[in-house]
């Protein structure tokens, strides 16, 4: 009977050890580790909208709500649902999912929800569909703790100065994620415009945001940018809705 016991328990823990990883820990939810896991991501979408101030309050909440059910939807890979700081009437959606498919496939969802606004919409969704570019998601794959400055940007450049931009963002980028107090610093590149991007970027704190934007490396970007810009830089900052 002994003998027969181990020879049972043998065989049970040899095939857990060749069972697959996402077979041994069913429990993870399709947006958790969303920073963690960004790099899993092949399609982002973006979202800015904005709502008369007066229900502002109100609408964060169906945000927050909003935003913890999107990122439990199969193929999410991340879900940052933000209100801008200092006008806190416009909103953004950064948004990571595993392949487009799933993306459409959770556009019912947004669609109910932009229906579910729209009395309250001083500007209904503009929504880019986008692609990574640069992507590495959080530092250390860790939660960014409360506090921290998030910032959206979108940078757009004409059709001929592309990949010039493209060269000017890759300098960027690794040098600010060298940079102290740097969470996160990644761009994705929209669908329908390849010379449009955003930038997101996770600060610990302000002051080390501060300190980004006065650094040597920002400002030779600043600098390059501005003659091949298409608009105006547009960078608006940002607290999590969570």
């Amino acid at each position: 009977m002994m003998a027969t016991g181990w020879r049972v328990i043998l065989f049970v823990l040899m095939g857990m050890a060749m069972m697959p990883a996402h077979a041994q820990a069913p429990g993870a939810g399709a947006g958790a580790g969303a920073a963690a896991g960004a790099g899993a991501a092949s399609a982002y979408l973006v979202t800015y909208f904005e709502t008369a101030p007066s229900a502002a309050d109100t609408v964060a909440g169906t945000v927050k709500q909003y935003a913890a059910d999107s990122a439990k939807a199969p193929g999410n890979i991340e879900f940052l649902a933000l209100r801008e700081v200092g006008r806190g009437n416009r909103f953004a959606f950064f948004e990571g999912w595993r392949d487009k498919a799933a993306a459409e496939a959770h556009g019912q969802e947004a669609a109910a929800l932009q229906n579910r606004l729209q009395s309250q919409f001083a500007a209904p969704f503009d929504t880019r569909t986008s692609s990574p570019m640069l992507v590495a998601g959080l530092t250390g794959g860790a939660a960014a703790p409360g506090g921290a400055v998030y910032v959206l940007t979108h940078v757009d450049v004409p059709g001929p100065s592309k990949d010039e931009c493209i060269e000017l963002l890759k300098q960027l980028t690794a040098a600010s994620r060298t940079q102290p107090g740097l969470l996160r610093f990644d761009v994705v590149q929209q669908d329908s415009r390849p010379n449009h991007f955003t930038v997101l970027e996770i600060w610990r704190d302000k002051g080390a945001y501060d300190a980004h934007m006065i650094a040597e490396p920002t400002r030779e970007f600043r600098r390059r940018l501005t003659p091949i810009a298409g608009a105006l830089y547009d960078e608006r900052i940002y607290e999590v809705i969570g």
